[in-house]
C-alpha cells in the first residue's frame, strides 16, 4: 500500500501538468492565430490597394492577379472569417477580369461593391 501511494502523487502530478501544458498549447495556438490573422489582413490591404482615383482599366488588367492573390492568403489564413472575407474579395476581382473586355459600364458597381467587401475585411481584421 505504501508503494502505491507513490504512484498515484506521480500520476496525479503528472495530470496537473499536462492540463497545464493544454492550457499553454491553447495559449500559444490563440497567439498564432491573432498573427496569422494580422498577417492576412495586412497582406490582403497591400494587394487590394482601392483609392478614389483609380483608373478602370487598370483596375481590369490587375484584377486576375489581385483574384489569385486573395484566394492563396485565404487557403494559407486560419480565420475562418477572414478567409470568407478573402475569397469573396477575389470573386468580386475576378468578375472584373471577366469583364476587362468589355467597356466597365458597371465599374462604379464594382468599385463600391469593393468598397464594401474593403470594410468586411476591416470588421473581419478587428
Amino acid at each position: 500500500m505504501r508503494r502505491a501511494a507513490p504512484r498515484l502523487l506521480s500520476v496525479a502530478a503528472l495530470g496537473v501538468l499536462l492540463v497545464g501544458c493544454s492550457e499553454v498549447t491553447e495559449t500559444v495556438d490563440q497567439v498564432e492565430n491573432a498573427g496569422d490573422k494580422a498577417s492576412a489582413c495586412t497582406k490582403a490591404l497591400g494587394i487590394v490597394d482601392l483609392n478614389p482615383n483609380i483608373d478602370p482599366q487598370q483596375a481590369a488588367e490587375q484584377a486576375g492577379t489581385k483574384a489569385t492573390e486573395l484566394r492563396e492568403l485565404a487557403e494559407q489564413t486560419a480565420n475562418t472569417e477572414v478567409q470568407q472575407t478573402l475569397n469573396t474579395m477575389a470573386e468580386s476581382y475576378a468578375t472584373l477580369d471577366q469583364r476587362a473586355g468589355e467597356q466597365l459600364s458597371n465599374f462604379d458597381s464594382w468599385l463600391q461593391q469593393s468598397l464594401a467587401n474593403l470594410e468586411n475585411l476591416r470588421k473581419a481584421c478587428t
